[in-house]
């Protein structure tokens, strides 16, 4: 056997496929599309407040603050995001998300408590929504719509109604 064959044959040998190690992937992810869908209207609302905007509209005998969404549908804006929190607070508890809410909620109670807000709350609680963007960019899509349907389900059976419920 002449240098030309064993060169050959060792060409051969690294031809073969070797298998390859496959990792644990987390699933399917979100396309971009729905995560722009996800955050369109949670967007609009934070366009508003560095604004120093907020829409206000009667609900019985109460005015409060309201957003819409992307097809115009007019939503309580306080219930809707007691209902944000509460999803990334669960997602947060059951997959060791890295997220901090306490400036949303710290946010969310300045409005409840009818309070001016200030360019640095507004900011921080921007922070969190730009982080919980990227992190469901990453996360499994069945998941994330499974433990939505959850807590949809949860907000029925204690009694909330659509108009004030997240989506």
């Amino acid at each position: 056997m002449n240098r030309t064959d064993r060169r050959a044959m060792a060409k051969a040998q690294r031809r073969q496929t070797k298998p390859r190690r496959r990792t644990a992937t987390p699933g399917p992810r979100a396309p971009l599309v729905k995560v722009y869908d996800c955050f369109a209207s949670i967007e609009l609302v934070f366009d508003e407040l560095r604004h120093g905007e907020l829409t206000f509209a009667t609900f019985g005998d109460n005015e409060v603050p309201v957003f819409y969404d992307t097809d115009r549908q007019v939503y309580q804006l306080i219930p809707a995001m007691h209902g944000w929190i509460d999803l990334w607070q669960t997602a947060r508890d059951k997959w060791a998300l890295p997220i901090e809410l306490t400036p949303v909620i710290q946010l969310v109670d300045q409005i409840e408590r009818d309070e001016t807000l200030s360019p640095g709350d507004v900011a921080a609680a921007w922070g969190v929504i730009e982080t919980a963007r990227e992190l469901y960019r990453n996360m499994n899509d069945a998941d994330v719509r499974a433990l939505v349907r959850t807590l949809q389900i949860k907000y029925q059976l204690e009694g909330t109604t659509h108009e004030d419920s997240p989506r």
